[in-house]
């Protein structure tokens, strides 16, 4: 990594099917060099967290990738990126004065509306991540989205005004770029207590579904792994991977 000046080089693209595909190819094709950001003006395929589709009008919104060799991070960590990027998100709305959360494990929500979110893509040889890519989808100028996506919002629909796309990016990259300057230099506690902080309804009580089954408890964090913790109105402590639980 070039000494913490990661963004040098930016490939733009009219259409991908998705930014992150484009990346990993790149990555099996050659070795791009660390901070490439790959943004695309449309993806006819954007891809979110399981399978999920990231919908983006044309021109109306920021869907770019981040390809990162982050040789230090052992696989246990790796959901570090995830806290990096989303604290790296909720820093950059704040500078437009928009007060985020982070939907558990890396939406980013205004008043319970989405605005943004990310997939990240690694790649492990023994035990270590030897490159990742990262996703990011922020809308910023749509202001009509498809009935069946359930509460989203744009910076244009929060803030009644229309953003000029390179200046935004160079907001949100500085941004992110501070964040993951943290985490290159291993600053775990901070981070993790930081991606706590901004938490959607952390210390709130309210009920949550697993296997169809209803129970009462508040989210207190996440531990070292990503895993959501929940302490339950029996003061018991239950743990969750990403889908294992929903909220009501």
């Amino acid at each position: 990594m070039n000494k913490f000046n990661l963004f040098t080089k930016l490939q733009f693209h009219d259409t991908l099917d998705s930014t992150n595909n484009y990346a990993l190819k790149l990555l099996k094709e050659s070795r791009p060099e660390e901070g490439t950001v790959i943004l695309a003006d449309y993806q006819t395929r954007g891809k979110g967290q399981k399978n999920n589709i990231w919908v983006s009008d044309k021109n109306k919104n920021i869907t770019i990738s981040i390809i990162l060799f982050p040789t230090f991070l052992r696989v246990e960590r790796q959901f570090y990126l995830s806290m990096a990027i989303s604290l790296g998100l909720i820093a950059f709305l704040n500078n437009y004065k928009l007060h985020a959360s982070i939907k558990w494990p890396n939406d980013i929500y205004i008043d319970r509306k989405k605005i943004a979110g990310m997939l990240i893509e690694n790649s492990v040889l023994n035990k270590n991540i030897i490159n990742s890519v990262l996703g990011i989808g922020l809308n910023l100028n749509q202001d009509v989205f498809p009935k069946d996506i359930p509460n989203p919002t744009s910076m244009k629909l929060e803030l009644s005004q229309t953003f000029e796309l390179n200046n935004v990016l160079r907001s949100l990259l500085n941004s992110v770029e501070e964040w993951l300057i943290k985490l290159y230099l291993k600053k775990f506690q901070n981070i993790k207590q930081s991606y706590e902080q901004f938490l959607l309804y952390r210390n709130e009580w309210m009920d949550f579904v697993q296997d169809n089954r209803r129970f009462s408890g508040k989210i207190s964090g996440v531990n070292e792994n990503g895993q959501l913790v929940i302490i339950d109105d029996k003061n018991a402590v239950r743990i969750f991977n990403f889908k294992e639980v929903e909220y009501c």
